[in-house]
Formats: C-alpha cells, sequence, structure tokens
C-alpha cells in the first residue's frame, strides 16, 4: 500500500543522517485523490466515503496524521458519473435522494446550453473582463 509505505518510509528518512534536510523540515503532506476514481487521474471520485485499496486504508491516512500535517484534495464541485449517486440520479431523476448534488442544464439553460447574454452576465458577476 502506498500510502503505508509512506508512513513506514518517512519518519525514518526524516530522522536518518542521510537525509540532506533538517530533521522536521517537512511538517506536512498534500495527498492528491487517494478516493476510487473512475478516471481523470483521480479526479472522478466513485465516492468519498474509501481510500483506493490501491493507495491504502483510513488507517494509513490516519498514521500519516498523527506524523505530519495532512490536506486531502476534495472535488466538492463534481463526482464521477460512474457513482452510486449520479447512477442513481439518472435512474430517478427528482425522484433521486441525490438530486440535489446535481444540476440539470436543460433546467438551468433553455436547450442544455448557455446563451451569450447569460454568459456574459456571468463573467461581469465574477469580474472576468
Amino acid at each position: 500500500m502506498l500510502l503505508a509505505s509512506i508512513c513506514s518510509f518517512a519518519p525514518q528518512r526524516r530522522l536518518s543522517t542521510r537525509v540532506s534536510h533538517p530533521a522536521g523540515a517537512i511538517s506536512g503532506l498534500h495527498l492528491l485523490p487517494i478516493c476510487p476514481s473512475s478516471g481523470d487521474g483521480g479526479f472522478a471520485p466513485l465516492t468519498y466515503q474509501d481510500v483506493d485499496p490501491k493507495f491504502g486504508t483510513w488507517d494509513d491516512v490516519k498514521a500519516l496524521g498523527a506524523e505530519y500535517d495532512l490536506q486531502m484534495e476534495c472535488m466538492v464541485n463534481h463526482i464521477s458519473p460512474a457513482s452510486k449517486e449520479f447512477q442513481d440520479y439518472l435512474a430517478k431523476g427528482d425522484k433521486s435522494e441525490f438530486k440535489e448534488m446535481f444540476i440539470d442544464w436543460n433546467k438551468l439553460w433553455g436547450g442544455g446550453l448557455p446563451l451569450l447574454p447569460a454568459l456574459l452576465q456571468l463573467c461581469q458577476a465574477f469580474r472576468v473582463f
């Protein structure tokens, strides 16, 4: 497991005299997507509940957290189309318990595509121009 390897490797290396940086110089780790994913380099999470077994387990994450400050990638604005939540939404539509997680572009913009005035309004609101 990759996370278990980091956990067992990093403290040893940090304390080793062979390391070229001072002990304690590395205080944190940034974990890129570690949840199971259907693609996009891990940025299409199937769930946020589990750690992908190829990386390890939540216990491995806990062990890393005992040694280092952790930062994790969490894509709260999207989820895999293969996720159980999206598949449920596709099957049940507005009756899905997960409907609030998704935007129906057809309801947001007629025909599912934004028209130029709507795009310009968004750009002005966020001061893009």
